[in-house]
């Protein structure tokens, strides 16, 4: 990483930033520019990430909250984000543009480093595609020299980014073979996306020991992967464990010193490592395969949660939403049975605005026929 940024500050004298904010935001309702989350407008939060620039642009018809930068309008308007660009390229002292959407809510300046790295490779643009296959061209680098190419894309109203890219003959980066989580890539275009990105598709179930967490976790992560959902489990241990068989030629390994152990067929990995983690750190490394990660335990973290009670036990989690027990309980959260797995199935739905996937199941994990999806 510390390559990179030498390379940028050496570099960033012929190359500038635009930021894109002259969408409709339609899908919205408002313009997603001044989305804020923690009181922030997610333009700001990327402008926070461009200060090293000593060229910033900002496309927008509107004067919006970000210092340094220079705000243009489109000599074309109506014309999307090429029209921007093309404007931007016409106008900017730079050599080259690092162009990014308004709605980039993850964007880091190290990824930014990176797509410099790239300055002396000769080509017109280039821009990243991240593991799902998507292609982000509002997240790159344009160079005068793609230029004309992308005016003549303007002239013949063709305004698909895809198209005016390829005309460039740009280079596409594959996110896969570096470190940055797809995560950094990730768009706002609906209040699905808002919740996604900012609050994401995680869960916890916490209590005291032995109150029957783990036959819940079991339970739900059975009623959703029924419904199609890719469910990934992270169970907090506050003791210290081993976790080989001694005796093994795996723990022989590691007794030996190995760090990490893994030990793998054709369908199993199983990845034995020696090392301070962070919850956020394995959330993050689950998302990437899954789309919802139920915790349990994890009383005292910032997750959503819902704490199982047994009988005359006070509540030790921190801020739960909801309780279960299968007492009465005259509090002024929800309560939920233990056996009540699709009610707390439904409510984790709904605290974490997930959208049911497609297939053959309803939002509550019934079958076409009206079977139970489990």
């Amino acid at each position: 990483m510390m390559r990179w940024w030498r390379s940028f500050t050496l570099r960033n004298t012929c190359c500038g930033v635009l930021l894109l904010a002259g969408g409709k935001s339609s899908r919205l309702g408002q313009n997603k520019a001044l989305l804020e989350y923690d009181g922030v407008p997610m333009i700001r939060r990327i402008a926070e990430q461009c200060v090293a620039f000593p060229e910033k642009i900002l496309s927008s018809p509107i004067d919006l909250p970000v210092e340094g930068f220079w705000r243009i309008a489109d000599d074309t308007p109506e014309c999307g984000p090429l029209g921007g660009i093309v404007s931007a390229l016409r106008q900017c002292r730079s050599e080259a543009l690092l162009v990014l959407s308004c709605d980039l809510a993850c964007y880091r300046a190290e990824l930014g480093d990176y797509l410099l790295s790239f300055l002396d490779s000769g080509w017109p643009a280039w821009c990243l595609r991240s593991r799902d296959g998507r292609t982000h061209y509002l997240c790159g680098i344009y160079t005068k020299a793609a230029l004309p190419a992308l005016e003549a894309m303007l002239a013949q109203n063709h305004l698909k980014m895809a198209e005016s890219f390829a005309a460039t003959g740009g280079h596409v980066l594959e996110l896969q073979y570096t470190v940055f989580p797809d995560r950094m890539m990730a768009n706002v275009n609906t209040w699905q996306d808002y919740y996604t990105i900012f609050q994401p598709p995680v869960f916890a179930i916490s209590g005291l020991h032995n109150t029957g967490k783990t036959t819940l976790c079991e339970k739900l992560i059975q009623h959703f992967s029924g419904m199609g959902y890719r469910v990934a489990g992270i169970k907090h241990d506050g003791h210290s464990f081993e976790p080989d068989v001694p005796g093994t030629d795996s723990w022989r390994l590691r007794k030996a010193g190995a760090n990490p152990v893994m030990v793998y067929n054709r369908e199993i990995l199983a990845y034995n490592e020696k090392n301070v983690y962070r919850a956020d750190q394995l959330i993050e490394a689950a998302l990437q395969n899954a789309n919802l990660v139920l915790l349990e335990g994890f009383k005292d973290s910032r997750w959503p949660k819902a704490e199982i009670l047994m009988e005359g036990e006070p509540s030790v989690s921190r801020e739960p939403m909801a309780l279960i027990s299968d007492w009465g309980w005259e509090g002024g959260l929800p309560h939920y049975t233990r056996n009540d797995v699709e009610g707390i199935a439904r409510m984790i739905q709904e605290t974490l605005h997930l959208v049911p996937p497609s297939g053959e199941h309803d939002e509550f994990g019934k079958d076409k026929k009206g079977n139970d999806g489990n």
